[in-house]
């Protein structure tokens, strides 16, 4: 459960260069300014927060800078992983417009706390060197462009770097158009595009996975 989104006016134009780049702390400042307009509260704090869905609300809705002040911290830490997309238009300043939160299986213990993941035996005993989705996020202007979709891609390809032997996610499926906040978890369609499985979970709430071949160092003599 997260809090809802709000809107992000800026719009794109087509003098604007994208990159989407590995997490790192010169990135902060851009990247609280996007959640500032679109996480409605949350800051991709969710699965950090220990408490019950009832507090989750009262703290997005009533004290979501504390929510921003746990991200800002966990951001600058040298473990966090995470995915930017950045737009220059001109001679403007970089501007985050999309967001790909990644966290080591074991970080994400909260999720076997979710009704519907509780029982499912594919997702015990993942260790560090499974990563998973924590967090999608793109600004309103920039969806419908695939942009999330190319922050997927390069995830997956520092992971297969990294020697990590799996990505999995957990987006909502339906046949009616879900909303944008209903999808922060990334977009179903997206996952299948880009070679995932569903592996466990019902239909509405897949397990969706990634098997990657760990890189060896003689791949590359």
């Amino acid at each position: 459960m997260t809090c809802p989104k709000t809107a992000n006016a800026t719009p794109p134009t087509t003098a604007a260069t994208v990159s989407i780049e590995w997490l790192t702390p010169a990135h902060i400042p851009a990247l609280l300014t996007l959640l500032d307009h679109v996480s409605g509260g949350c800051f991709c704090n969710f699965w950090h927060f220990a408490a019950d869905d009832y507090a989750w609300q009262l703290r997005c809705g009533s004290d979501a800078d504390k929510n921003r002040r746990a991200t800002a911290t966990r951001l600058d830490d040298t473990n966090a992983l995470g995915i930017v997309a950045l737009a220059r238009q001109r001679q403007e300043a970089l501007t985050a417009i999309g967001w790909l939160s990644l966290l080591a299986a074991p970080q994400m213990h909260k999720l076997h706390q979710r009704r519907v993941y509780r029982t499912l035996p594919t997702l015990r005993n993942a260790g560090a060197d499974v990563w998973r989705v924590g967090c999608a996020v793109v600004a309103p202007a920039w969806r419908g462009q695939h942009l999330w979709r190319r922050m997927l891609r390069r995830a997956i390809a520092i992971a297969r770097v990294k020697n990590i032997v799996a990505i999995e996610a957990f987006p909502r499926k339906s046949e009616e158009t879900l909303r944008p906040e209903e999808m922060w978890m990334g977009p179903y369609s997206d996952y299948r595009a880009l070679g995932f499985a569903h592996v466990d979970g019902p239909e509405g709430y897949p397990v969706m996975r990634l098997e990657l071949a760990p890189k060896r160092l003689f791949d590359t003599c």
